[in-house]
């Protein structure tokens, strides 16, 4: 499991994939009480 951010962020955020390797993540985004999460695949 990787953090991005556990501090207020306001906008639009964006991280860097270079660093993962090629496969499907599940990627989740908490804001207050409400949770999404999104399937990401890097190739």
């Amino acid at each position: 499991m990787r953090f991005l951010a556990a501090a207020e962020q306001s906008g639009a955020q964006q991280f860097a994939r270079g660093s993962l390797p090629a496969g499907a993540y599940l990627v989740k985004v908490q804001v207050g009480e409400q949770l999404t999460s999104q399937k990401v695949v890097v190739q």
